[in-house]
């Protein structure tokens, strides 16, 4: 991001997440591994759709070093069996599943809420209007967003139709996650790297 425009509060810092499909595919493995071969940050699993035993099955075909960039969503359970990073903890959720379990983000809607503090980032959307969610508009504009994110002392990432061509419009943030922008493309791994050389190219 430019020096006028700037993403994160500390640019140098500015963290590139992924999220997965929402349906799991033969070649998803695949897919998973390259692209975590490509990036340090965390890859979120995001299968609302997805069966226990799919999940399962994906994980199984993963190795270690992917496995230790996975954060699940769903069928959390999992989540020591197969050792990884972490699970997603919906915004006020108590549920005894997860409170063993090693917590990295959430995920807010509203500017009324307030982050939770017990996570390593809390996700907020959508910022855009989504590009992989018919309908699913953002709520308030873009200077509100950018202005609430700024008071905030939990790292927050932007979710929700970023793409290169806006997310020099964001301010305040920790960085931001990527999901439409990579698997409405024909290569998901070309578009990982381009994001991540484009973000830092303008950090």
């Amino acid at each position: 991001m430019s020096a006028e425009s700037p993403v994160a509060k500390n640019p140098s810092r500015c963290r590139v997440l992924i999220f997965s499909k929402d349906t799991c595919y033969r070649t998803e493995a695949d897919d998973l591994n390259a692209l975590a071969s490509l990036t340090s940050d965390n890859i979120h699993l995001y299968k609302p759709r997805a069966s226990f035993n799919d999940v399962r099955q994906l994980l199984e075909q993963l190795p270690d070093d992917t496995l230790s960039k996975i954060v699940l969503h769903h069928h959390r359970e999992l989540a020591k069996s197969y050792g990884v990073k972490g699970i997603h903890r919906r915004y006020r959720e108590i549920d005894t599943d997860i409170q063993s379990q090693t917590i990295i983000s959430s995920s807010l809607k509203s500017l009324n809420d307030s982050p939770p503090t017990n996570t390593d980032y809390c996700f907020f959307s959508p910022v855009f209007s989504s590009l992989s969610k018919q309908n699913h508009h953002p709520k308030y504009t873009i200077d509100q967003i950018n202005a609430w994110a700024k008071t905030q002392t939990q790292p927050m990432i932007a979710l929700g139709g970023v793409d290169l061509d806006n997310i020099h419009l964001l301010h305040g943030f920790s960085g931001a996650a990527f999901k439409g922008a990579i698997w409405n493309t024909p290569n998901p791994r070309q578009k990982v790297s381009e994001l991540l050389k484009g973000v830092w190219h303008e950090s």
